[in-house]
């Protein structure tokens, strides 16, 4: 009995990780064939089957949609439920390229963006606060 529990896990895997191959291709409307265009190997037929959760996309492949995709791979794996937007990745990798001054700079800066619309301290951008302390 403890195979076909594994199994039903697997399937709401590969059900959920086809959903959202589709939804974030859609999102950055993309076709099949533009996908394919940028993953080495990659058919049409074979995304499909993954947007469908017929069948699942071994690492190096999850890592290319995700490549592919703006995404990570352990959003679409499932891993995590929180996509990264292209905008996040990119202030991620010029934060993670500064040096201390230029990491205080952006941390200020995201502090101080975070507030507008905000109507109450705890609306705060939260790791800006951890890290200026």
């Amino acid at each position: 009995m403890i195979g076909a529990a594994a199994y039903f896990v697997r399937m709401d895997t590969k059900l959920e990780m086809g959903r959202r191959l589709n939804r974030t291709r859609k999102q950055r409307g993309m076709t099949l064939r533009e996908v394919c265009e940028r993953v080495p190997h990659l058919t049409e037929s074979k995304l499909g089957n993954y947007e469908r959760g017929y069948r699942m996309p071994d690492l190096d492949m999850l890592k290319a949609l995700a490549v592919a995709l703006g995404t990570h791979a352990a959003y679409l794996a499932t891993f995590d439920d929180d996509p990264i937007d292209p905008r996040e990745r990119a202030v991620l990798g010029c934060f993670r390229q500064a040096d201390q001054r230029g990491k205080d700079a952006i941390m200020r800066t995201a502090e101080l963006e975070s507030r507008y619309g905000t109507t109450s301290a705890e609306d705060d951008c939260e790791p800006a606060k951890t890290a200026m302390n």
